[in-house]
């Protein structure tokens, strides 16, 4: 088939316009399929970690009990009112915060005590709660003693009588006066602490009212004294004392 000159008709033999070849059919043109996306992992499961339990409380110290018997030796002092009104005010505050509370005069103060307890050790346990429980006071141990006089001394005995000279009658020799013995001096105690430190603030205190103190150790507690009195200046002793808001008593 000669070539087809653009815009030229072609012609078949018998002269009639021939039909145009169709035109050659284009390649076919090859294609790739798109790569199916890869799928995303699917995120591991989260594994929920259990946080610590918090740890309980410890629970604090039980308040030793106090002795049934009113006589127990050991009381714990916190305060000494020369008002009654302010004691009975002091007495339920501490018997509201649940501690056994009673009270007693000395002269013409009323003190308020806790306890009685059988111990000195449940007395300075219980000396320490109260410190730390923001009463704003600083409690003392005082342990309780009857003022027992001192027991007498023995009289001398009678000297034995003469042998009677003969012919002489025997003469009794009259008996020999004895004189009371003077009383001997003692101490007032008015403190019993559990280390130096806590008994320094009523040794000063003492110390500016114009009392030399002495201490002993017993029973693991230091004792706090003042003295040594005569019975009269014993008691002028305790009245000051008292006047003050210290507790005392004789040993």
């Amino acid at each position: 088939v000669p070539p087809v000159q653009p815009g030229v008709a072609l012609l078949a033999p018998d002269g009639t316009p021939a039909d145009e070849p169709d035109p050659a059919p284009a390649p076919p043109v090859a294609t790739t399929p798109p790569a199916a996306p890869e799928p995303a992992p699917e995120p591991a499961p989260s594994v929920a970690t259990p946080s610590p339990a918090p740890a309980a409380p410890s629970p604090a110290a039980p308040m030793p009990a106090a002795a049934p018997d009113p006589e127990a030796p050991f009381r714990v002092s916190v305060g000494a009112f020369a008002d009654p009104d302010n004691a009975a005010r002091q007495a339920e505050t501490f018997r509201t915060a649940g501690y056994p509370v009673f009270t007693g005069t000395q002269g013409n103060l009323t003190i308020v005590l806790v306890g009685p307890y059988p111990t000195e050790a449940d007395a300075a346990a219980v000396a320490a709660r109260i410190r730390a429980g923001g009463f704003g006071i600083d409690p003392v141990i005082y342990r309780f003693e009857p003022d027992v006089a001192a027991p007498a001394a023995p009289a001398a005995p009678a000297p034995a009588p003469a042998a009677p000279a003969p012919p002489a009658p025997s003469v009794e020799p009259a008996p020999t006066p004895t004189a009371d013995p003077a009383p001997a001096a003692r101490y007032l105690q008015v403190g019993a602490f559990a280390s130096p430190e806590s008994a320094q603030p009523l040794r000063d205190r003492l110390a500016s009212l114009g009392y030399a103190t002495s201490e002993v150790r017993e029973d693991g507690m230091l004792k706090l004294l003042v003295g040594p009195f005569d019975e009269a200046g014993r008691s002028e002793a305790r009245q000051r004392l008292a006047a003050q808001g210290i507790e005392s008593f004789v040993r």
